[in-house]
């Protein structure tokens, strides 16, 4: 009896052996299925964080620029149609004219 008890044991250890080992196989495919698989997610979401970085750049180029002509305009309107108090003195309404025919100059290709 007790050999028969070895032999069961040595039996029963080699088929656990074996069935670890298929596990572990499994598992190890499996989990570079998965590292494959979150590779190529990882590849595309840095893709699309590149391509709204770039989208992000141009949006700000884009409003800086809206934002220099209206800046343009509000002075252009400023300049085209001042609000000039008659009654100052002759030197603020030509210091006032001065500082509008530097911004045209200056800003007049």
């Amino acid at each position: 009896m007790n050999l028969l008890h070895s032999v069961f044991n040595a039996e029963s250890i080699e088929r656990c052996r074996r069935t670890l080992v298929a596990v572990a196989i499994y598992l190890l495919v499996y989990v570079t299925g998965l590292e494959d698989c979150y590779d190529e997610v990882d590849k595309l979401w840095r893709k699309r964080l590149e391509e709204l970085q770039v989208l992000l750049a141009d949006r700000e180029l884009f409003h800086a620029d809206v934002d220099r002509c209206l800046r343009w305009l509000k002075e252009a309107d400023i300049v085209t149609f001042p609000e000039v108090n008659l009654a100052a003195s002759l030197s603020d309404l030509e210091s006032h004219l001065g500082r509008y025919e530097v911004r045209v100059v200056c800003e007049c290709p």
